[in-house]
């Protein structure tokens, strides 16, 4: 939830420092938005999580690669479409793609059935990501628990 009132407030404050033009009521429906974001971005966070549950020398380094990663192919800096086609795929297996479409054809005035397309594949996504993530982390905790090798500090 962090994350998504961070988002907020700068998405909010931003907007009104530089006056941009902002479509009511529209623009009051970012917020819930961005809790869309936030809780699928998290789901992705949990896969990464299970992923280096065993490898704490790395887990800061796969966090770190992941946020820039994904700050430059969801379409944060870059349109998608200017991407090659691997990564474009790559990109629409990530959240915060979907979601940032969303919020950009909210705020454009698109049709009410683009952000809500845009907003569903998001949660699929996330959906999928958070299956993932309890997939893995099951195989992970069972393997674990079999040989005693979980630590949680280095």
């Amino acid at each position: 939830m962090d994350g998504a009132l961070i988002s907020s407030i700068a998405f909010y404050g931003v907007g009104l420092l530089f006056r941009l033009p902002m479509r009511w009521p529209n623009v009051l429906l970012v917020a819930p938005l961005l809790v869309v974001v936030a809780a699928t971005t998290y789901m992705f966070g949990a896969f990464l999580a299970a992923l280096v549950l065993q490898r704490i020398g790395v887990r800061n380094l796969a966090f770190n690669i992941t946020y820039l990663a994904m700050m430059s192919i969801c379409g944060v800096n870059v349109p998608v479409t200017f991407l090659p086609g691997w990564l474009q795929t790559l990109a629409n297996l990530l959240p915060l793609t979907h979601g940032l479409n969303a919020i950009r054809a909210l705020l454009s005035g698109s049709p009410v059935a683009a952000v809500v397309g845009s907003l569903g594949m998001e949660v699929g996504v996330g959906l999928g990501w958070l299956t993932l993530a309890i997939l893995v982390f099951g195989v992970t905790l069972e393997k674990t628990r079999m040989d005693g090798s979980l630590e949680f500090a280095d």
